[in-house]
């Protein structure tokens, strides 16, 4: 009886490259390290693109507190006859009210007070003197409000609560033939007397209805 032999033949090249992994083909190594490289050389691209960013910044930001500075300690130029502004005949502010009707166009009240010292009139900047949030006039509570930050002021401007430290500020008045004008460049403070100053106010006489 003959005894039957079973042979196998070798495995192909080709089957020995198909049960080979795919990542330790030299091919696949290759795309690796380049995905690697280009990883690494995009993220130093945004590193520097970064540091050209925060150093314009840095730039800009310099720039604009050294034109802070320099407005702040350059004198204000000299008044031109144009910055006076007419707003309304004197006897058309009725006594004892806060007029609000340059508060959008102007950023003022116009105030007309009576006291020991007689009746006159001021105008009041709107701007509330801790971070400049525009005031409102709350006629039930008789004050300037803050939207902001809730410091309230007076009728007459005076500080009444905080976070703001001061007063509200008054615009140069005039009186010439019976209207009021305004200077909105030129303001003055109470904390310095700047409210003693003839310009800050505008007195009424008897005469005036």
């Amino acid at each position: 009886m003959d005894a039957r032999v079973t042979t196998h033949s070798p495995p192909s090249q080709n089957s020995q490259t198909a049960e080979r992994p795919p990542s330790t083909t030299p091919a696949a190594r290759r795309q690796f390290f380049v995905r690697v490289a280009q990883t690494v050389a995009a993220a130093v691209g945004w590193n520097r693109l970064l540091v050209r960013l925060l150093t314009v910044l840095g730039s800009i930001l310099g720039v604009s507190a050294s034109y802070a500075g320099v407005r702040f300690l350059w004198p204000r130029n000299p008044q031109k006859a144009d910055d006076w502004i007419p707003l309304v005949p004197v006897d058309q502010i009725v006594p004892d009210t806060v007029q609000t009707a340059w508060l959008n166009t102007l950023g003022v009240y116009v105030v007309r007070q009576s006291g020991t010292q007689g009746e006159r009139i001021v105008v009041l900047k709107a701007s509330c003197t801790h971070l400049g949030c525009i005031t409102q006039w709350d006629a039930g509570l008789r004050q300037f409000v803050c939207p902001c930050h809730g410091s309230a002021f007076d009728k007459e401007g005076h500080r009444l609560r905080g976070p703001a430290r001061r007063a509200l500020e008054r615009c140069a008045v005039d009186l010439v033939d019976g209207v009021l004008l305004v200077n909105t460049r030129l303001t003055y403070r109470r904390e310095n007397g700047g409210w003693d100053d003839p310009r800050s106010f505008v007195r009424l006489d008897e005469s005036v209805g």
